[in-house]
């Protein structure tokens, strides 16, 4: 999100870091298999439950929230390798929450679309979360994901194009240079020197593969299937009433106005380009 100033950044930012309720997301990911839709015994005898880790199960659990359609993840995630910001389920782990709703499923690829939101913020997740069900993310490979080897071979191609397109100068004239005009502060000499060390500028393809590593590049499982759909902030004002709980012990909750309701929102992502944007909903 992009705020216009810094006094509207620090609102925006104070909302989603703060309450859960200051703060919604849905994001829509394409996971490994046929994500379970439902919570009775099956769909056309179809087995419509997860086959979670027992060693989680004293810690970890999930289960139906059948009146919004959806599973509930309950399992506290822990940052078990920093140095490459590797997250699991564990024990000591910080409580995590998230919902899931079965969107879509294609039967040649074998994987679904799943509406996913979360109800707390940790790092990494909705991607720790899927794969404690059962149900990596595709092209998730940190976390249990299958890599679609002539999907990431497209990605990296791409890359390669975009960065020979942008290094490319114009006829005649120093890509260096040719923004600055008899004024330019790079003289010829330097320009034609640091033309000669860029890998991109004289090495074409394989320079490109040289000058940049498989993250960049977006290739080998660093582009997931997972994308931020829409983001709902909603701004509230503590009254000075407060709202009866239980009359004879006196329990009360502060009152809160809604000042705005805002929301923002992206289209949906190639890979579930096909799903209809209104299917992905607001679990209310």
């Amino acid at each position: 999100l992009l705020c216009p100033s810094p006094c509207v950044a620090r609102l925006v930012q104070g909302q989603m870091e703060g309450r859960e309720d200051g703060v919604s997301k849905v994001y829509v990911a394409r996971v490994r298999g046929r994500f379970p839709a439902c919570s009775g015994d099956g769909e056309g005898g179809r087995e419509c439950a997860f086959k979670v880790p027992e060693e989680h199960g004293a810690y970890a659990s999930w289960r139906w929230k059948t009146e919004i359609g959806c599973a509930e993840v309950d399992a506290p995630v822990e940052t078990v390798d920093p140095a490459n910001g590797l997250r699991a389920v564990t024990e000591k782990g910080k409580p995590s929450r998230s919902r899931f709703r079965f969107v879509s499923h294609d039967e040649g690829t074998n994987t679904s679309i799943v509406a996913c939101y979360p109800m707390t913020g940790r790092g990494h997740q909705l991607r720790v979360h899927l794969q404690y069900l059962g149900h990596p993310i595709h092209n998730d490979t940190q976390y249990g994901g299958d890599v679609e080897r002539d999907e990431a071979l497209a990605r990296r191609n791409a890359s390669v194009q975009a960065l020979i397109q942008s290094s490319a100068g114009s006829p005649g004239l120093d890509p260096l240079r040719r923004f600055g005009g008899d004024s330019a502060i790079v003289s010829q000499k330097d320009a034609e020197m640091a033309q000669d060390l860029c890998y991109c500028c004289h090495g074409g393809v394989d320079g490109i593969l040289k000058a940049f590593s498989t993250a960049q590049l977006l290739e080998g499982g660093h582009a997931i299937d997972l994308h931020a759909l829409r983001y709902r902030l909603r701004f509230k004002r503590k009254l000075k009433k407060r709202k009866a709980i239980d009359a004879e012990s006196g329990l009360s909750e502060e009152v809160k106005e809604l000042l705005a309701d805002v929301e923002f929102s992206t289209a949906m992502p190639m890979w579930a380009s096909e799903v209809e944007d209104l299917k992905i909903s607001w679990l209310e």
